[in-house]
Formats: structure tokens, sequence, C-alpha cells
């Protein structure tokens, strides 16, 4: 029975992994270019966006307009 207990919680460790950590991304500034780059990793490989990830373009125009009136941490 703890074998298979042990199995299932090592899938669900697995399958954790594999749906959240795509969702991590680290962000930074790129002086020279502008710009945030959105960093993360998947499948053992490091990827790069150059736009905000799972946002489409009238979610990012309404967040840069707000942005000129209200501050960072409102947003």
């Amino acid at each position: 029975m703890s074998g298979v207990v042990v199995a299932l919680a090592g899938e669900l460790a697995d399958l954790i992994h594999r749906v959240c950590m795509p969702a991590s991304f680290t962000v930074s500034e790129v002086p020279l270019r502008g710009g945030l780059p959105w960093c993360f990793l998947r499948d053992g490989r490091h990827w790069v966006l150059h736009r905000e990830p799972e946002s489409n373009w009238a979610q990012r125009l309404r967040r840069s307009v707000l942005s000129l009136v209200m501050d960072e941490d409102s947003l």
C-alpha cells in the first residue's frame, strides 16, 4: 500500500512541476534596448519572451495607460 502512495506522490510532484513551473518568470530591465525580458525554464531549456506572457494587446494597453495616472503598487 505504501508503495502505491509513494508512486502517486511522485506522479503528483511531477505534474505540479510541469504545470506550475512554466508560470514562474524572472523579469529584468535591459537598459540599452529597453523593454522587459520575461525569462523562464521549461523542459530544461532557458526561454526569453519580449512580451508579457499570457496577456493580450488590450490588457497591455490598459496597463500602459493606467500606469500614467496610477502608482505601480495600485496596478
